[in-house]
């Protein structure tokens, strides 16, 4: 266990290495459909049954977020979402927000499902992976929420790829420069 940490640990230390050049700098360079054709369509349904709250141990373990939603697919077959939004779904009549998030999960899913574990562990040890599979969901996400009239919050996205939540995939400006254009061409 402790070598799995440490190879863990050093995979995210090489990858903080190359961050300036990182796949996010080179997508930051890619305008309106040239980006759109990175992506294929992924069909998603959104299954109830799969649907769990999220443990309130993960709020312990490092990378694993108890207040966003998360997928851990081959290792489970559930979408884990945070305790409001599971209260939400409960409600028999969730926000529309929420129902983007799990468009978002459930597209993680559609994507895992019959893949390898070591196809879900190139997620923890490349950012070029990470990367490409959070732009699949994001775009999924994106979709239903311009088809509902809601607002995406660039920045906080941005954040995320910046941060821990992905993993420091990103600098922050280049995942906000491929989000916008991504967004923009949703609306269009």
């Amino acid at each position: 266990m402790k070598t799995i940490v440490f190879l863990f640990v050093l995979s995210i230390s090489l990858q903080a290495l190359q961050y300036k050049q990182g796949p996010m700098h080179q997508l930051a360079k890619l305008y309106g459909e040239e980006l759109l054709q990175i992506f294929q369509e992924v069909p998603v349904s959104i299954d109830p049954e799969r649907i769990k709250k999220t443990p309130d141990s993960w709020k312990y373990i490092p990378f694993l977020h108890s207040e966003i939603a998360s997928t851990l697919t081959p290792i489970s077959p559930f979408i884990y979402i945070p305790h409001a939004m599971f209260k939400d779904i409960q409600s028999g009549q969730p926000d529309l927000n929420t129902i983007a998030v799990l468009y978002h999960e459930f597209t993680h899913y559609e994507r895992y499902k019959n893949r390898s574990a070591g196809y879900a562990l190139q997620y923890l040890t490349s950012r070029q992976h990470r990367i490409f599979e959070e732009l699949y969901a994001i775009r999924t996400e994106m979709e239903f929420r311009d088809e509902n009239n809601l607002s995406y919050d660039v920045d906080r996205k941005a954040k995320h790829f910046a941060g821990s939540v992905y993993m420091w995939a990103s600098e922050y400006k280049d995942a906000e420069a491929v989000l916008k254009t991504m967004w923009e061409s949703v609306q269009d």
